[in-house]
């Protein structure tokens, strides 16, 4: 759930500083909520977990696997989801450029990666996508609020 809500804020965020039409948003917070969706709404995972002892060893083995590519296909939401952050921080500097890269590389590497998925490449852009979504946009950044002229320089990390 807290996925979810920092997604609609980041993209309320963008939107804010992207203008009108604000479609990149748009895609954003569409790309953004399908992962959390996805996780709420499937049950492959648990059935393949907590209800293995009553199933078919070869039932739960599917339901596992089932569960693994429904993951490897929310890559291209997550991808979708960076590369449209990122398109949006760099055209309005909202926040650093080199953010607005890092979302577009990451979000890249997650749609290309997707079809490597079963070899160990899958990490690399998976966890640059994640150290950028803990660094993106800290909800007490004044330049979120008030412009490139907030406060802290955009090239300060935030502690």
């Amino acid at each position: 759930m807290r996925l979810i809500w920092f997604v609609v804020g980041l993209c309320l965020l963008l939107a804010r500083a992207e203008g009108s039409p604000p479609w990149r948003s748009a895609v954003a917070l569409v790309s953004g909520v399908l992962l959390p969706t996805y996780l709420l709404l499937d049950a492959s995972w648990n059935v393949a977990s907590f209800g293995a002892h009553d199933l078919d060893l070869a039932v739960a083995s599917y339901a596992f696997d089932t569960g693994n590519l429904g993951l490897a296909n929310m890559w291209l939401a997550i991808g979708t989801f960076a590369v449209c952050s990122g398109w949006v921080i760099l055209s309005t500097r909202l926040v650093s450029r080199w953010l607005g890269w890092w979302g577009i590389a990451s979000g890249l590497g997650l749609v290309l990666v997707r079809f490597f998925w079963t070899s160990w490449f899958w990490f690399l852009p998976y966890a640059a996508f994640w150290n950028l979504d803990d660094y993106h946009v800290h909800p007490a950044c004044p330049q979120a609020a008030g412009g490139a002229e907030g406060g802290r320089l955009a090239s300060q990390p935030w502690p």
